[in-house]
């Protein structure tokens, strides 16, 4: 009688019938005087830890070395053993953010980066225009234009990326694909972006243009890679597809 009153317990969590140690509604383990012992609980630390420390590194490996990988395995169901594209996308984000608000002579959010790529000419003028007309040094402007731009950008980035999917939505319209597939795809992406960053942060310490030069190169072939991944087609397709979505993306 005991035991069947045991087995017939509701679960503290959901308050469904429990048959057993786990609920069959929402998965909650039962939890007996025994599990609370500090060798149970022992047990409990060192498999949560190689568990997640498994999951961490398998993911961030393929995130790193497959691009698109990770994204097609989501589509295909398997995701338990990787982190979950937001959860991924959100961490390395928040240690982005961390790691360069702690190290300002190496930040990638420099307003002077885009005097690499500004083919027009006219964004330096404007720039000596507005550090003269509040009279500061260049080293004091360029720092307040940049924790301006910092903080916009951390908080801009979480929107954005659903504007990113809607561009990939619209290049591959015909395809059929849902907006959240582009989303997963966009999570996946600005993940690696986002830890690339934080693995070349030794290179823009010593030298701010090549650590700027390499993020922009890896980036390209990053997406192309991605691009042939999980939107096959010809490569003149393939080709065109990435100039269409990194100038998109770069107008953003």
């Amino acid at each position: 009688m005991t035991h069947g009153s045991e087995q017939r317990q509701c679960c503290v969590t959901c308050g469904q019938p429990r048959l057993g140690p786990y609920c069959h509604h929402c998965s909650e383990r039962a939890v007996g005087a025994r599990e609370l012992s500090l060798a149970c609980f022992a047990r409990d630390v060192v498999h949560e830890v190689t568990h997640l420390d498994s999951k961490i590194w398998r993911t961030l490996r393929l995130l790193l070395s497959r691009p698109g990988w990770l994204t097609l395995e989501y589509f295909r169901g398997r995701r338990t053993p990787y982190i979950r594209p937001i959860r991924l996308y959100l961490s390395l984000s928040m240690l982005y953010f961390v790691v360069y608000s702690l190290c300002d002579q190496a930040a990638l959010i420099d307003v002077r980066n885009v005097l690499f790529v500004d083919i027009t000419g006219s964004l330096a003028p404007a720039l000596d225009r507005l550090r003269a007309a509040q009279g500061l040094a260049e080293g004091p402007f360029y720092e307040g234009v940049n924790e301006r731009l910092s903080s916009t950008v951390s908080v801009f980035l979480y929107f954005l990326i659903f504007v990113y999917a809607l561009v990939f939505k619209l290049i591959y319209r015909r395809r059929g694909m849902y907006y959240v597939q582009h989303l997963i795809f966009c999570l996946h992406f600005m993940a690696f972006s986002f830890l690339r960053d934080v693995l070349i942060l030794p290179l823009l310490y010593w030298n701010r243009a090549a650590g700027f030069l390499v993020g922009v190169v890896t980036t390209v072939l990053y997406l192309y890679h991605a691009i042939c991944e999980v939107y096959p087609s010809s490569r003149r397709k393939q080709v065109l597809s990435l100039f269409f979505v990194y100038a998109a993306l770069g107008v953003i």
